[in-house]
């Protein structure tokens, strides 16, 4: 069941909030609901009353961003909680590394480290300039730039489009990590080509349109003449 319904003026309002300061919901990944009465049966009413919003130039600082709905056992409110992206996280790690061996090295002796490190954190700017490149597909970059604003801002628009942030697997049981993703999907599509005794296999192909006539199937499987071969290497 569904809470009161705002009126029109305060629903208008919050819309126009939202355009002028150019937000954009983040999505979630998690339970479908952030707010639950607590009630049982016909009279429990459950609402998505919390979302994360940001403007344009807060997603481009914090890539790949995610907001998860964590169920509270003490409150009828679900926290919001934000994690990081993949990229910047270990390019950080790495760059915080980086400067520390810089400090220590005093007379050349981890030269070998600091020029791995140097070389692991260009391998993964190249690898995130790669992904961003596939994210953006038609969008692709002048070679020797760097990502742009509006290259960012197509390919955050596109990946939240397209990303699957959780489904439900056969058990009803709701994933939301990549793996667990994976298996479910892969599970439900075994258990669809795998059935066991399939019936009425006929009945099935007879429902499908004839999109090839006779005709057309006997022009395709006749021989081809000499004068066919002669024309295509024209």
């Amino acid at each position: 069941m569904w809470g009161t319904i705002q009126s029109q003026q305060q629903m208008d309002g919050f819309r126009k909030v939202i355009n002028y300061c150019a937000f954009q919901d983040l999505g979630y990944c998690g339970p479908n609901f952030t707010w639950c009465n607590m009630q049982e049966g016909e009279n429990r009413i459950s609402l998505r009353l919390d979302r994360a919003f940001a403007n344009l130039e807060w997603t481009q600082k914090f890539e790949g961003i995610k907001v998860h709905h964590l169920v509270d056992s003490t409150s009828d409110h679900s926290a919001l909680l934000l994690s990081d992206s993949m990229f910047q996280k270990k390019i950080q790690e790495k760059r915080r590394a980086l400067n520390s061996l810089t400090l220590q090295d005093k007379d050349g002796t981890l030269s070998t480290e600091i020029n791995c490190l140097r070389k692991e954190i260009n391998d993964l700017l190249d690898d995130e300039e790669i992904y961003w490149g596939q994210r953006a597909k038609a969008h692709w970059l002048k070679e020797g730039d760097k990502n742009t604003r509006f290259f960012h801002a197509q390919a955050s628009e596109r990946h939240k489009q397209n990303t699957i942030l959780g489904i439900r697997d056969s058990q009803g049981k709701w994933c939301d990590e990549m793996d667990s993703i994976a298996k479910a999907a892969i599970d439900c599509f075994d258990n669809i080509y795998t059935m066991a005794s399939p019936s009425q296999i006929d009945e099935v192909l007879a429902e499908i349109p004839t999109r090839v006539t006779e005709e057309m199937n006997e022009s395709l499987n006749r021989n081809f003449t000499s004068e066919e071969v002669v024309t295509a290497l024209k």
